[in-house]
């Protein structure tokens, strides 16, 4: 080592310095992400680096202070030819990895787009010579991932940035973190020209600088990882509780301790992949929490108290059990708590999985039971139900009709307390309930079954019978229909009550519903909160403002919609245009949705007495979807019927009906029909316009999009003329120093023409070497856009018209 080098990985005596990405990646130094590391975690912290990058590029500034970089020397040659890196100057990651990875994303994807971009041979050549070992050496890559991680990041790591390729698999939310780099500055890519990109390149390799740190041998690299990570982007409690388990596992003899990590390793990747599928992302320390409220202790404060458990009893460094059990020198004691602790969280995390997004479980063997999943987890998102419905889950060895009640007793005691009396019971009983059940076997499972049955039937306060369902009514009204502004619509179980009516309904063709899918705008007003038709101040004028109030916020005029049926756009239209599929987009019709919307869409007319019809249908259904089995006294259940209905007003006679009925029919909606149908009409995507400008590097270029004409000003302006989705042409004008000009392009010939109006004279520019440099940027990103986005590879054409003037 050179004691005069100004690089300070160079000097034997090492310390606290300065570094550039070139000074970091130069020489033999290799750097490798250790195994108590999490993976990839950045997001928006990516795209902020990106800025902050072209921020210094614009600004020319000198230096760009990036943050610390910790770094631990490997020195042990067993390590270095694990890892594949003899003969190297090899550091682990204790901290900065989240940068570096994001800075080596960059510059590789910065490398390749270069060479792809740049046509001068003997610049590319130059770059070639500049950075040819920048991110690698000899075969070795600079930056990489612990062999002893065992962990598929590493190769999808490899495959994705390195081999570049798209189609890499990625199955943990690590992975999804990388891909979803890669993705984006590819995007922000394609917006500059390969001279841009290299100069970036050059920005990000001399004027990004970390402060370097260098861990010590009288440090606890582990411990210092801990400590040092509650700066940045903070670590979930399960990622620190991998590094404390690994902590740990390092306190036993060397092969158990060896054996114990690997399992840790193994433990986790389940874990994530479990957490993470699909579009799936569950919070790792919600899961964390659940799991251990059940394992180990109930602990209902709010917040992250539940992790002074873990951290500071169970797993602590120097007090708690684990502390205790290696002080005492019981290795084998010591070593089973632990594994049996993760052994059981990466079981229970695949039932967690389960629990939480039911709709995305392909093959579960028994179709009942994830219909009951789906179900109750509908009914509450509470964690302490979660956390019990886990361990339930995976329970297989238990009686189907013994579980199917306890599902039962559960909906119905939920349903009850939670939705209709509003109580604010945490159901953390059931939690206390289920705990025997994870150690059940194959002998005692029914029967643990049977106590958790017995403890919600036996709650001291809210256990489920006909007195309780007359007091949760009760409360209801006084919690919901007398102290909420909007009455049903205000309560917090109505998505819920009305996904079950409508499921229940033998409707053929309708269109579904999905759960998961439901936001605020799914819950339809028939009567609409603004009836400003003459249909609607025919049907429903002669009532006061409160008491209509009272019939729109009524059970029976709301509806759930569903996904790509009714639209919810058209609440306020009359009720035969609602209803009615003869409008032409037919989207949005009644008749065209739901079961419960086609339902609606049978009636003629929608007065006072079709609300009051349905509401009172839909009491007579929660009777007998949750109470029929109850033995319900009838005095006391037409009671409840009579506080459901809410004070609705009286139906019309028959009388009023007809003469009703008649005014109605005289209403004509033709207008509205109309309005109607062109306000559901698709709209252009303007998907052409969207992916040019993909390819347009904005801070630099001023352009916008106008349909209609090109404008001449200080902005580009474009248009994209179409045909059956094709484009056929586009045309681009600005206005520079006064001057207007005039760029088009034929898709069809791949050909290009200009023109411009010095002293308000056309005139035809006869090659494109004569254009200003402002087009001749754009021009570069339009041919960028014609090579990547449309295929055409071959340059266009330049059309010379001047010897034939316009």
């Amino acid at each position: 080592m050179d004691e005069h080098s100004t690089n300070p990985l160079d000097r034997q005596d090492r310390k606290t310095d300065i570094i550039t990405v070139a000074e970091l990646f130069s020489s033999s130094f290799v750097y490798r992400v250790p195994d108590y590391q999490r993976g990839y975690a950045w997001n928006d912290e990516f795209k902020m680096l990106w800025k902050d990058i072209l921020r210094l590029y614009r600004t020319k500034a000198h230096k760009h202070y990036t943050g610390m970089l910790v770094l631990e020397e490997i020195k042990d040659d067993a390590v270095l030819e694990t890892e594949a890196i003899i003969d190297t100057t090899a550091f682990y990651i204790v901290d900065g990895q989240q940068r570096i990875t994001s800075l080596v994303i960059i510059l590789q994807s910065l490398l390749n787009y270069v060479q792809d971009e740049i046509t001068d041979n003997n610049t590319k050549e130059e770059l070639e010579k500049k950075y040819k070992e920048l991110l690698s050496f000899s075969f070795i890559k600079r930056f990489g991932y612990s062999a002893k991680r065992n962990d598929p990041a590493a190769s999808y790591f490899d495959e994705r940035i390195y081999d570049n390729s798209a189609g890499a698999e990625h199955t943990d939310q690590y992975m999804s973190n990388i891909n979803d780099a890669k993705d984006f500055i590819d995007k922000e890519l394609d917006k500059l020209s390969g001279e841009t990109a290299a100069e970036i390149l050059d920005v990000i390799a001399n004027k990004i600088v970390f402060n370097l740190y260098f861990v010590t041998d009288d440090f606890d690299v582990r411990v210092t990882f801990e400590t040092i990570n509650n700066r940045g982007k903070r670590l979930s409690k399960l990622e620190l509780l991998k590094n404390r388990l690994m902590y740990l596992s390092a306190q036993l003899p060397k092969r158990q301790g060896l054996d114990l990590k690997n399992k840790i390793n193994d433990s986790w990747k389940s874990i994530y992949k479990n957490l993470c599928f699909g579009d799936c992302r569950l919070s790792d320390d919600v899961f964390l929490k659940a799991h251990w409220i059940v394992y180990g202790k109930l602990n209902k404060k709010k917040g992250d108290s539940f992790f002074d458990d873990l951290f500071a009893d169970e797993f602590a460094i120097d007090e708690g059990t684990h502390y205790n059990l290696v002080a005492n020198k019981e290795y084998d004691n010591a070593y089973s708590h632990i594994e049996k602790y993760i052994r059981s969280l990466s079981r229970y995390s695949y039932y967690w999985r389960i629990v939480n997004q039911p709709e995305g479980i392909t093959g579960f063997k028994n179709e009942k039971e994830l219909e009951w999943i789906k179900r109750l987890s509908r009914i509450s998102d509470t964690l302490f139900l979660r956390a019990a419905l886990m361990v339930i889950v995976s329970l297989d060895s238990i009686n189907w009709p013994d579980k199917e009640k306890l599902y039962n007793k559960i909906e119905l005691f939920v349903f009850v307390n939670k939705l209709l009396a509003q109580d604010r019971n945490d159901l953390s009983f059931l939690v206390t309930a289920v705990k025997p059940m994870l150690t059940a076997d194959n002998t005692n499972a029914t029967k643990l079954c049977s106590d958790v049955i017995q403890a919600i039937d036996s709650h001291p306060s809210l256990k489920v019978d006909p007195e309780r369902v007359v007091k949760a009514v009760e409360a209801f009204k006084l919690n919901v229909l007398d102290r909420k502004e909007n009455y049903y619509y205000s309560w917090n179980g109505l998505s819920y009550f009305l996904y079950e009516y409508n499921e229940s309904l033998s409707i053929a063709n309708a269109a579904p519903i999905q759960w998961y899918e439901l936001s605020s705008t799914s819950i339809e007003h028939v009567l609409p909160q603004t009836p400003e038709s003459d249909y609607w101040k025919t049907s429903f004028g002669d009532y006061s403002d409160d008491v209509r109030k009272r019939i729109t916020n009524s059970l029976g005029n709301l509806l759930l919609l569903s996904c790509g049926a009714e639209n919810s756009t058209l609440r306020n239209y009359s009720f035969p245009v609602k209803k009615d599929m003869s409008v032409a987009s037919k989207k949005f019709a009644y008749s065209d949705g739901s079961r419960s919307a086609r339902e609606i869409a049978e009636e003629t007319y929608w007065t006072i007495n079709e609300v009051t019809k349905r509401t009172q249908r839909l009491i007579k259904f929660m009777y007998e979807h949750w109470f029929s089995n109850l033995s319900i006294a009838q005095a006391d259940w037409e009671k409840c019927s009579s506080i459901l209905m809410n004070d609705l007003p009286a139906p019309l006679t028959d009388k009023e009906y007809a003469h009703k009925t008649q005014l109605l029919d005289k209403i004509d909606t033709t207008a509205e029909r109309k309005k109607a149908d062109a306000s559901v009409k698709a709209r252009p995507s303007n998907f052409l316009q969207k992916q040019f400008l993909g390819y347009v590097n904005q801070d630099s270029i001023w352009i916008r999009y106008n349909k209609e004409k090109i404008s001449y000003k200080d902005w580009f302006t474009f248009k994209i003329i179409e045909e059956n989705g094709n484009p056929k042409r586009f045309e681009c004008g600005v206005k520079i120093n006064d001057i207007s000009y005039r760029i088009i392009y034929h898709y069809d010939n791949n050909t290009m023409e200009g023109s411009y109006w010095p002293n308000n004279n056309y005139t035809v520019i006869p090659d494109e070497a004569l254009l200003p440099n402002k087009i001749k940027e754009l021009l570069l990103s339009f041919k960028r856009y014609l090579r990547k986005a449309r295929n055409i590879t071959k340059p266009p054409k330049w059309l010379d018209y001047s010897a034939n003037s316009k």
